[in-house]
């Protein structure tokens, strides 16, 4: 019984990396680096986005959507974008991606699963500082401390954590 769960444990996080680019995750642990090498996690841009609606345009494409202004238009619409500000980053706009199109599920699937985009607000346009992974996200905050904690649906006992640390310059 213990080789068939582990079984299709290996083959549903296969199955889900496939399929909707999900990300690995390690319980408790620092977001891997190797993911700022790697098509799924990008390497973040150095230069700022001079308006929102080129940063949804950057976003539109890391989601694998179009680019063209009803997509771009659909996207701002069905996402959430959340302010926050925190001495360490100044101000900042995490965005969940979503974007439903012809989808009752939409592209984060039934589980909430897919990306958070980080920007710190700047007088000359949007940074982007982390690109977090998971359905869900909280702030934790101790001294000169800031991480962003997001959680992943795996099953209903289990929902692992990454843990993504303010670096000074971004989230990582």
């Amino acid at each position: 019984m213990r080789s068939v769960i582990h079984h299709f444990i290996v083959v549903a996080m296969v199955g889900c990396t496939i399929a909707s680019g999900c990300a690995a995750h390690r319980t408790g642990s620092e977001a891997p680096r190797l993911w700022h090498n790697s098509a799924f996690h990008p390497t973040v841009p150095k230069n700022l986005f001079d308006s929102y609606e080129t940063a949804f345009k950057y976003i539109a494409r890391r989601e694998s959507l179009p680019d063209d202004r009803h997509t771009l238009i659909a996207l701002a619409a069905d996402s959430t974008l959340e302010r926050s500000h925190s001495h360490l980053t100044g101000d900042l706009v995490v965005v969940r991606a979503e974007y439903y199109g012809k989808s009752r599920l939409g592209i984060r699937g039934a589980q909430g699963q897919g990306r958070y985009y980080a920007f710190q607000i700047r007088d000359n346009g949007w940074k982007l500082v982390g690109i977090f992974h998971g359905n869900s996200y909280r702030w934790d905050a101790v001294g000169d401390t800031l991480r962003v904690i997001t959680r992943w649906h795996m099953s209903a006992s289990e929902s692992p954590e990454t843990v993504y640390t303010w670096r000074g310059e971004l989230f990582e």
